[in-house]
């Protein structure tokens, strides 16, 4: 009975996570099996005398039917009332926008609708700065849509908005009514401010990141270094963060006994508001409704259990909002924990300090010893623990996972937590007159430090072995071997039984990735990513990575970019062969995250600027090749103001349609291809022909357009079943 609160929270979290990514459907059944468990556990005598077993299968019940109800009576409810509705809306803004891959994100609360009132949040999405403050309310003509992305539903936000290409009109109707967030906003802006008058650019973007959770102040590639390097939990304000700075707080109230209560007291305000200045954000709230239940235990002189405060956690952050486990961070944060709390113990007293003699603690340097070396233990077994859950995690959302992480993060989180503490003592200290002479110390040390971050993490990066992308197939060989050797390592009698399987599944693992690396030098890849109606492909083969196309909205580029970035490290040349608006913002997102030298761009309206570094072309003639390596041309060609793309390599061709054309105004050499991707039906479809025929369209059009041109080819692949990727062999 200790720790059912821990059961019952990490239970209902679990279950909403698991119906939320599978759907409805999963919801209905995994009710309806959680319904018929808790029927036969209250049934027979033995497990109805155990109560976490009924108690499992009636929070799962629970979880279910919330799933259910918030989907049915909540988001589908919403949808089906403002889904593709356009008109003049009332909106205010929530918090500040942030910049992502060259595009500015805005949470407004949504108030009124064509003067119908209405009660959600919205994401809209400009490629540039609006003169809007936070809590501001404005009057604005916007059109919605469903939003596709599950990190807006996790914050409420069921629909997105364009705001345009050009500045959007609007009319400020409220800037008086500001509710407390607005202040913990504007605390934010000033430390800020205050790290950016103090810090160079490096020192401010990462001090920034770590104490505020401004992650978006790194460059794009800072922060694709931190993720190779598998340390991107690092530079999120995260639990790790928290409670550093909480934790000096409880460390004064042990030292100082007389000044206990007011430093507890103390500890609660500031966890209060510094979760308000990080936009509460899912691990930091988890860390602080543990530590208020740990602060709590202080007072009453009672130990708080580790697992019943993180179920305590996982009610509070769940109840209100089902779909908040739609973000990955949430996720990843009770799982570590959880993974910590149990395992690390266990890795400690079994593996790390086994056999290890007691020590003459005689001296206060022996004690000292001791400690230090407790320390280090505790870092490590808790690295291993929250690696242990990550990888498979991370296989199952980001289709990669980094091999240095535990390195990494060993080195790496003592200097990121002085520079956490020194970024409070500077923001602190400059209000302080009599003390802020000391702020250039503190400054160089930050100096030297982020340096020594930056510096750890780009070498780590740049290994060739740090950062494995899920494609390769063995990756999926390696975790299945893995638990059939955990299951043998289980029933061999040996007492080196860790030992044996770390160094196992070591040597599986680096031989698996050495042969795909050899395997992948004489074979090139096609990717097509779904992308609704839009088409984005990508080749990548012989050393060099090109992006053929990217027209597609700001959110589906926002999410493609990403994959990108975890498919390649780098874009050696990229095109833009539609005259839109739409298809120049992704060439500008593109051009950000990867600092493209190579870009193509078909521009008659000249609206894309581009750094100077980039050779911005302009399609001068109806035939345009592109030589991308001795092996890859590509060839554009202007077919009645719309460009078509061939790419012909020593393994395949491949022609793009990225537009509605005539078939019969394409040269006939070019009509066939190996491959044909296209995103609507043109005229004279019949006249192409290939082996494989790809759609790049949303499941609303694709199987009219399939059911229409099936004759192309007898194979055809359609986007909106998800990304493919193709590989071409030798």
């Amino acid at each position: 009975m200790k720790r059912l609160l821990g059961q019952i929270g990490i239970t209902y979290l679990s279950v909403l996570a698991v119906v939320f990514y599978f759907g409805k459907v999963c919801a209905v059944i995994l009710a309806i099996l959680s319904a018929l468990l808790l029927v036969l556990f209250l049934s027979v005598k033995r497990t109805r005398k155990t109560i976490y077993l009924p108690v499992v299968a009636c929070v799962a019940l629970i979880a279910c039917v919330a799933n259910i109800f918030y989907t049915t009576f909540v988001f589908e409810k919403a949808v089906k009332q403002y889904d593709s509705l356009s008109g003049e809306a009332v909106i205010t803004l929530k918090d500040e926008p942030y910049k992502n891959y060259g595009t500015y994100y805005y949470q407004f609360h949504c108030n009124s609708i064509d003067k119908k009132e209405c009660d959600f949040d919205i994401i809209a999405v400009h490629n540039d700065l609006i003169n809007i403050e936070p809590c501001d309310t404005v009057k604005m003509q916007v059109e919605l849509h469903k939003t596709e992305s599950n990190m807006h539903l996790s914050k409420k936000c069921f629909f997105t908005a364009s705001l345009g290409f050009d500045t959007p009109e609007f009319e400020v109707v409220d800037t008086q009514h500001k509710s407390i967030n607005y202040y913990a906003i504007r605390l934010r802006q000033s430390v800020r401010n205050l790290l950016s008058d103090t810090l160079s650019k490096d020192a401010f973007s990462l001090c920034s990141a770590l104490l505020i959770g401004d992650k978006y102040a790194l460059s794009s590639s800072i922060r694709k270094d931190f993720r190779e390097a598998g340390v991107s939990h690092l530079i999120v304000v995260s639990g790790m963060h928290f409670s550093v700075l909480v934790f000096m707080f409880f460390y004064i109230a042990r030292k100082f006994r007389r000044f206990k209560v007011p430093s507890l007291i103390l500890a609660v305000i500031f966890m209060f508001v510094y979760m308000a200045v990080t936009g509460y954000s899912a691990s930091v709230v988890r860390s602080g409704v543990m530590l208020l239940i740990y602060a709590l235990g202080m007072t009453i002189s009672r130990e708080a259990y580790s697992e019943n405060s993180l179920g305590v956690a996982a009610l509070i952050v769940t109840l209100t909002n089902p779909y908040s486990v739609g973000d990955v961070g949430l996720i990843l944060s009770f799982a570590s924990t959880f993974s910590i709390i149990k395992l690390s113990p266990i890795l400690k007293e079994n593996f790390f300090l086994r056999n290890k003699p007691e020590e003459n603690l005689a001296s206060k340097f022996s004690k000292k010893l001791r400690r230090a070396r407790a320390s280090v233990v505790d870092l490590l077994c808790m690295s291993v623990s929250a690696y242990v859950v990550s990888v498979p995690l991370s296989i199952l959302f980001f289709d990669a996972v980094s091999t240095m992480s535990i390195l990494t993060t060993f080195l790496l989180s003592l200097p990121i937590e002085l520079l956490l503490v020194l970024s409070l003592f500077v923001s602190v200290l400059y209000y302080i007159p009599i003390v802020s002479y000391i702020l250039p110390f503190f400054s160089f040390i930050i100096e030297i430090l982020t340096r020594l971050v930056l510096s750890v993490v780009e070498f780590v990066a740049n290994l060739g072995f740090s950062y494995v992308h899920t494609t390769y197939n063995f990756v999926y060989v390696f975790i299945a071997l893995s638990l059939l050797l955990f299951v043998v390592t289980l029933v061999i009698k040996t007492k080196e039984k860790v030992k044996v399987f770390a160094l196992s599944c070591a040597m599986m693992f680096l031989i698996g990735y050495l042969s795909a690396l050899i395997l992948s030098g004489s074979t090139s890849a096609l990717y097509v990513y779904d992308v609704e109606n839009g088409c984005a492909v990508m080749y990548s083969g012989h050393d060099v990575n090109a992006v053929l196309n990217l027209d597609c909205n700001k959110g589906n580029a926002s999410s493609t970019i990403r994959k990108i970035e975890n498919t390649v490290s780098g874009i050696d040349f990229c095109s833009s062969v539609s005259d839109t608006a739409n298809s120049l913002n992704c060439l500008n997102s593109l051009n950000e995250a990867f600092a493209i030298n190579d870009v193509l761009v078909y521009d008659t309206k000249r609206t894309v600027t581009l750094p100077d570094t980039v050779d911005n072309v302009v399609v001068p003639s109806d035939v345009y090749t592109v030589t991308l390596s001795d092996y890859a041309t590509a060839t554009y060609l202007k077919i009645d103001e719309e460009y078509i793309i061939y790419l012909d390599t020593d393994k395949g061709s491949v022609l793009v349609l990225d537009r509605f054309v005539d078939v019969s105004d394409i040269p006939k050499s070019y009509r066939c291809a190996d491959t044909i991707i296209m995103r609507e039906c043109p005229q004279s479809f019949e006249k192409l022909s290939c082996d494989t025929l790809i759609i790049s369209s949303s499941s609303k059009y694709a199987y009219n357009i399939m059911a229409l041109a099936h004759n192309i080819s007898e194979r055809v692949l359609l986007t909106a079943d998800g990304d493919i990727r193709m590989v071409m062999e030798v």
